[in-house]
């Protein structure tokens, strides 16, 4: 009857890195009102699959996941990364999930490229951690719009020289 009585819709987490492994935190994200998650750059939509295969199995509720597929970053961006990769390996704590997808991108010519990947992959977003330049940037969001994917990422040096509303638009 609408007395007393409200209704909020399913809220959305729009940043999110998960391991595939772990497929408790799915009911514990519904339980608290999320009903659709942003995985930008761990899973791939196979794991995302899979992880709701598994839930599903224990009874679990999943919220829906959509992925990123990669993770685009400069060169020595992930130079950086495999160093990290490197010394975690040697550690008691093994290589960071984290690490698995990123692809550096040099040129607006590779933007193509990485898009087609990610739709390759199913994902629906092309994740940036930094393009590098201008040019790079504006080519990945080119590619991401002609093929329907959401651009998403950080805010990076590299737009500094353009300002934000040139990178919104």
């Amino acid at each position: 009857r609408g007395t007393e009585v409200f209704l909020d819709p399913g809220r959305w987490d729009m940043h999110v890195h998960h391991n595939d492994k772990d497929v408790e935190w799915l009911g514990l994200l519904v339980a608290h009102g999320v009903t659709s998650v942003r995985d930008v750059g761990t899973l791939r939509r196979a794991d995302a699959d899979s992880m709701r295969r598994v839930a599903a199995a224990r009874g679990l509720p999943t919220p829906r996941i959509e992925t990123a597929g990669f993770m685009v970053e400069t060169p020595s961006s992930l130079a950086f990364m495999e160093r990290l990769a490197t010394l975690a390996a040697n550690t008691a704590h093994p290589t960071p999930r984290w690490h698995r997808g990123r692809i550096a991108v040099t040129s607006p010519a590779g933007a193509d490229s990485v898009a087609d990947s990610t739709r390759a992959a199913r994902g629906t977003m092309l994740k940036f951690i930094d393009p590098g330049s201008p040019d790079v940037f504006f080519a990945l969001a080119r590619a991401a719009r002609q093929r329907g994917l959401i651009l998403v990422g950080h805010a990076p040096q590299a737009l500094r020289t353009v300002g934000p509303w040139a990178a919104v638009d």
